[in-house]
This record gives C-alpha cells, structure tokens and sequence, in this order.
C-alpha cells in the first residue's frame, strides 16, 4: 500500500481544497508534495526488486521514553542483519556538497545532508540500545531518487538513482532475510509517529471554510446524496455514502486538530445535506467517545492516516451501528 502523506501535507491538501492558501503555503505545499511524490517512487523500487516485506516507513525514533527530541527518518531496509536507514531526495540540476555550504543548481543549501546521515545513525543506536538490544549493522544512506541529477562532491554514502538500482539488484540477489523479530518489532511501531502538527486554522479561516462533502476523484463538491451512494456530477464519480461521510469526518479532524469533536460540529462542517444519524453512528464505531449523550465530545487518533487508509481502501466494509450500510 502506498505510503501515507505526513500530517502537514495532509492539512494543507485539506485546506487549499476547502480555502485560500497563502503564498508561503502554496510554496510549502509544493515543497511537501514533491517530497512525498519522491518518497512513493522510492518505496516502488524497493518493492520491484521483491523487498517490499523489509521496507518501514516514515519513522520517529527517539531516544527513550523519556526524551522529548526524536529524529524523522524517510524509510529503513531492514534486511540480511542490517538495517539501511534512507533519506531520500527529489533533487534535479545539479548538487554540489560541502558541509553547510552546499548548492543546488549554483543557489545554497544549508542542511547537511552527511551530518544528518550520521545523526539518524546515531539515534538508531541509541534507539536499540534504550530497548535492550545489541548493536547491529548500520547503513545510512542519502538516495537522489531523479534521474535528472548530477552529484559534485559526492561522500560514498550519496547515491544516484543508478547507484541505488545496483545496491537493489545486490540486496535481492540472494535469498534476503529478514532482521530479528524483536528488533523488527520496536521498529516497526516507530512507524507514522511523528508528533508534530501543522498550525491551527485562524478565526477568519473557521469562518470562510468550505462545508460539504467533496468528491476525492475530482475535488469539486458532491452535491447528490442518494440512500446508499454520494454522486459527483462535475466528474461522475460515485463513493458508497458511509465512506465519503467517514471520510469527510476524518477531513474534519485534520483541519481541527488538536480540538475535540463535537457531533454538532461536524454536521455545520458537512452543511445543508447532512444526515445526523449516519454522523452519529460512524462516530460510535470510529471515534473514541469522551463522554456520553447528545453533547459529548469525541477524538480521533493520527486521522490522516485512518483517511489515507480509507482512500487506498475504497471498497472496505464499514461496520455502522444499528443498520446496515449497503455500497454497492
């Protein structure tokens, strides 16, 4: 299954539907967009050359229960007792490395990409070590994923898409076998935990926030509700109506983290065509309830991985108190 965005894209993806993104936004998302769209095409080489079960992605490691730093890592090959720590880059043109004084294409480059390689080394290590277990292997690895790349200065550790391939071929060569289930384990829950979150929407953007359901094939707004079915008539898209209510629930959730939900709400969220009842029950089932009756609030966990999930699974059966939802 594909990767799921991070948060703050997942946010503004959110909010340029349903608002006005600003200027530095607008750069911030296209920043984040091709980021994310490099990360995809790494995770679909690792799976082409049958490595797909060693692959984690998008990690959190800290440095024990007690810190409150952690490091963000693109993705871990953890395979034939190693673990090969990737961060990956979408750069085309033309970059020259120096530490802390690197360009891209003759413009600077601040991040060091060699001294954040050997951080995230670092935390790993300690990360293992805070868990009780040995040291293992360590690979960090700095992948230019566009072929339209031309590397200056390159540490060994940097590698073109070319070089990448290769280091695949190799890896998959051979039987691969996969690291020690307790080592696999304490990195696999790392997975998707990066705590930070996106700024919270502003009064004025409360305000102007476009409410319905809108279509995820087109963006438009869906405008027809049938008993079973939400109909697009810009595109002609039609989604099972528990899913594009979850869906939109989940959208709601996103835009307003950090807030806990209200079933009253969420109906202003969803407008004039609401239905409170299907709303309610998918909250029974897909939210955790903080209270009870009519006024009691709810909270969603990560919701912009449980709305990537429903979108990569548009087919999946949604299990509604007190009814039966049918998609078909």
């Amino acid at each position: 299954m594909m990767r799921a965005a991070s948060f703050d894209l997942a946010f503004l993806r959110l909010l340029k539907e349903r608002y006005v993104l600003s200027e530095d936004e607008i750069m911030r998302l296209s920043r984040l967009e091709k980021g994310y769209a490099g990360e995809c095409r790494l995770d679909a080489s690792i799976e082409k050359f049958g490595l797909g079960a060693f692959l984690l992605k998008d990690l959190w490691i800290t440095e024990g229960k007690l810190s409150a730093t952690g490091c963000q890592i693109d993705a871990i090959l953890a395979v034939n007792n190693q673990l090969v720590i990737i961060e990956c880059k979408d750069f085309s043109g033309r970059f020259s490395y120096s530490p802390y004084h690197s360009k891209l294409n003759g413009y600077p480059y601040d991040n060091d990409l060699q001294g954040q390689a050997q951080r995230q080394r670092q935390y790993i290590r300690r990360f293992l070590q805070s868990k009780g277990l040995a040291p293992m292997p360590i690979k960090a690895l700095v992948v230019f994923i566009n072929p339209d790349i031309v590397l200056e200065n390159r540490p060994d550790n940097f590698l073109t898409l070319a070089d990448w391939q290769e280091l695949l071929i190799r890896l998959s060569s051979y039987q691969p076998q996969a690291i020690s289930p307790e080592y696999w384990q304490v990195l696999r829950a790392c997975q998707y935990q990066n705590p930070y979150r996106p700024r919270s929407l502003s009064s004025v953007e409360q305000t102007g926030l476009a409410t319905g359901i809108f279509c995820q094939n087109c963006g438009e707004r869906m405008t027809e509700q049938s008993r079973y079915k939400c109909h697009c008539l810009h595109c002609g898209h039609r989604e099972g109506k528990s899913h594009a209510y979850l869906r939109t629930i989940y959208e709601f959730a996103i835009l307003y983290h950090g807030v806990d939900l209200t079933l009253r709400e969420i109906i202003k969220f969803f407008g004039d065509k609401a239905n409170r009842d299907l709303i309610a029950k998918l909250l029974v089932h897909h939210a955790e309830s903080l209270g009870r009756g009519r006024n009691a609030k709810h909270r969603i966990v990560n919701p912009h991985l449980k709305w990537h999930d429903l979108k990569e699974n548009p087919l999946k059966k949604l299990p509604l108190h007190g009814c039966s939802e049918k998609e078909g």
